[in-house]
């Protein structure tokens, strides 16, 4: 049992792996879209089978689900009205192609109002109805993309005329459990117990056709992420999409629940034969896009990733938007490499090959159509770009596009001394290397959320604050990572468009927030073929308890209901993705072994690998809050080649140990190599 958990990286067929500029050319000679890879069998340069021996047979759905499609507004939807919880009823009205609904609060007493003024615009996905009640009235337009909403209100006298648009200034997103939830797996629900504990419990189904499950506490309401605890696996679970029963282990005592939905609620109470003592519990539904515990079948999840890419790009980036025109200034052109000063403490490539590269400073000033008919919008972009002086080889310059972390910038990627020095490592192998600055809004524009970096992360680099995209006289309504991810991507056209790169060999990377953003640009850009996230798997429910700093966080709405990190994961397969943490990295977790949470994202981002699992791997370093690449001359004192956990799933001996153990298995096999086979292969 245990030898069948082990990830053992030894088939990896990379013996006499070149660098990218002796690298062979993509047989094909262009990209095509990764989700219509075959994921059945990943494969070497050469064509030879990409292994991982002994990968984690992972349960799948036995028949496809239905692909929703969004025609019209019908359903019920949950809504987060600047932090009000409401739900919104629409149906069908008596005339062909009318609407009727309600809209009601959550919390008592609950009033049911009608709508008023309903209105449906097929050809723009629009939403418009008014609501009357209390003296005041409401004023509701939004636009929905595949059962996601997001939109504006505005307030006024009940006998107000509807207002101007620039009145409009609440938010209003949600999601339609009708249109959504078309299958009763999978589910995710934000637990709250009525002793404090805080906590998330997910459903779905197992290879046999029953159910499987998780729960977790992520903190207390009096220790916050302080007692955090090991993710546990359900038990005799028994689940209908309207009632469950499961059991959980909790340090050898078995506790039994019981719950019953309510909306987008479930509760219940949960006994053990142990004492007489009975615990309420309750729950909201969360991940709603999400992909789930287990593997389904290629199709279905490549229908889902392209769903949730329109979903997330509508949520989170104003529909991704194209730029109009891009005017390209050069700030410097053929600048010498930055000489190195001294040697980060775990920087761990080969310093010994030469810098032979030039560096170009670039402004991209992008131009985007106002969606509201105002003054057209620029979003202005700070790059250095690294040239390779070796010749191109057949097919073109691999692309390394780089974002840096907090309190960095597109320069310090570029340094060598620098804590952020990856963007030189890359540029030393011989790729074409585009970092691009990522940073945070000004203060006003985002202290609801955060508070710190009032004046972006590193001004003296060019690395100032980045004001939100917004039409004239309105607040954003982009998520920030939303923006960072376009700025990303926008960076990518820019180098894709050159006459001299391989566009089947891209690649996104960074640190930190640097991480965290290659993951969203990987997530959503299927023109990147392999991610390599360093410092970031983070549980996003633990951080909610202790990080406070939450740039991560969407403006509008809370990513968790939505999403959750595993979820970006997924999207990326069947490209590779190397995702790096550190056995000593206490950046996210305060939990004893901080690297825990890192193995249970990954385990359940597993699922969305399907049978392409072998393609994402598990960077567990002996280090800290750092990049690695376990490439190191012959002078430096560091392991060469990655280490992968030893244990990545429940063994059957012990079902926690597997999230503590801290046992892995070094591969001769750099970063480096991991990232050479085209599309991500």
């Amino acid at each position: 049992m245990l030898a069948a958990m082990r990830v053992a990286l030894a088939t990896l067929v990379l013996m006499g792996c070149a660098d990218p500029a002796g690298a062979p050319a993509d047989p094909s000679g262009a990209a095509s879209t990764a989700d219509k890879e075959d994921a059945s069998a990943a494969t070497g340069p050469d064509g030879s089978p990409l292994s991982i021996e002994g990968a984690q047979p992972i349960g799948g759905y036995a028949t496809p689900m239905e692909e929703p499609r969004s025609d019209n507004p019908i359903g019920t939807w949950y809504l987060n009205t600047d932090g009000v919880r409401q739900t919104l009823r629409i149906t069908s009205g008596s005339e062909a192609g009318s609407y009727r609904g309600t809209l009601s609060l959550e919390a008592p007493p609950s009033t049911v109002y009608p709508l008023s003024a309903l209105a449906w615009e097929p050809a723009a996905a629009r939403l418009r109805f008014r609501v009357d009640g209390e003296g005041t009235r409401r004023w509701f337009t939004a636009d929905l993309v595949e059962g996601t909403m997001m939109g504006r209100f505005a307030i006024g006298d009940i006998r107000d005329d509807e207002p101007v648009a620039t009145r409009f200034r609440g938010h209003v997103t949600g999601w339609n459990a009708t249109l959504l939830d078309r299958d009763i797996v999978p589910r995710t629900f934000d637990l709250r117990w009525e002793d404090g504990r805080r906590g998330r419990l997910q459903i779905d189904r197992a290879p046999d056709g029953g159910f499987v499950g998780t729960m977790k506490v992520h903190a207390t309401e009096r220790n916050a992420a302080l007692d955090e605890e090991e993710q546990r696996d359900l038990s005799s679970v028994s689940w209908d999409g309207s009632t469950l029963s499961a059991d959980v282990d909790d340090r050898g005592v078995t506790w039994h629940y019981e719950g019953a939905v309510r909306g987008r609620t479930l509760s219940g109470l949960a006994t053990t034969t142990a004492s007489t003592a009975t615990v309420a519990w309750s729950g909201v539904r969360a991940e709603v896009l999400g992909h789930g515990m287990t593997a389904r079948p290629p199709a279905t999840q490549a229908a889902w990733r392209e769903r949730v890419r329109r979903q997330l790009r509508h949520m989170m980036m104003g529909d991704d938007p194209r730029p109009t025109a891009t005017r390209v200034t050069v700030l410097s052109a053929g600048a010498p490499p930055i000489a190195i000063r001294n040697v980060p403490g775990e920087r761990d490539d080969d310093l010994a090959r030469p810098q032979a590269y030039t560096l170009t400073e670039l402004q991209l000033d992008h131009t985007l159509d106002d969606a509201r008919g105002g003054p057209a919008i620029t979003r202005r972009s700070h790059v250095y770009m690294a040239t390779p002086t070796t010749p191109a080889p057949p097919g073109g310059y691999p692309v390394v596009l780089a974002v840096n972390g907090h309190w960095g910038s597109a320069r310090q990627m570029m340094d060598p001394s620098s804590y952020y020095w990856y963007g030189d490592g890359y540029a030393r192998r011989g790729y074409l290397v585009v970092a691009v600055d990522i940073s945070h809004r000004p203060y006003a524009e985002r202290a609801a959320l955060y508070t710190d970096l009032p004046g972006g992360d590193d001004p003296a680099s060019g690395n100032g604050p980045h004001p939100a995209i917004a039409s004239a006289g309105f607040d954003t309504d982009w998520a920030e990572d939303g923006e960072r991810a376009w700025d990303a991507s926008r960076a990518l056209d820019f180098a894709l468009a050159r006459p001299d790169v391989n566009a089947a060999r891209v690649m996104v990377t960074g640190l930190s927030l640097g991480g965290e953003v290659a993951t969203i640009a990987g997530a959503l850009d299927p023109r990147i073929g392999t991610v390599v996230a360093a410092g970031f798997s983070p549980d996003l429910n633990v951080m909610t308890f202790r990080a406070p700093h939450f740039c991560w966080q969407w403006q509008h709405a809370d990513v968790r209901e939505y999403v959750e990190v595993s979820d970006y994961h997924a999207m990326i397969a069947p490209r590779r993705l190397v995702v790096e943490t550190g056995r000593g990295d206490p950046t996210y977790s305060n939990f004893r072994v901080p690297f825990a949470s890192d193995k249970q994202v990954l385990r359940r981002a597993r699922a969305g690998f399907g049978g392409a699992a072998d393609r994402l791997v598990h960077y567990l370093h002996p280090g800290g809050h750092t990049y690695r690449v376990g490439d190191p001359g012959a002078d430096v004192d560091a392991p060469h080649g990655v280490s992968v956990p030893a244990l990545i799933a429940p063994d059957g001996l012990n079902p926690l140990a597997w999230q503590t153990d801290g046992a892995t298995i070094q591969r001769r096999v750099t970063v480096f190599d991991l990232t050479l086979w085209p599309r991500g292969r």
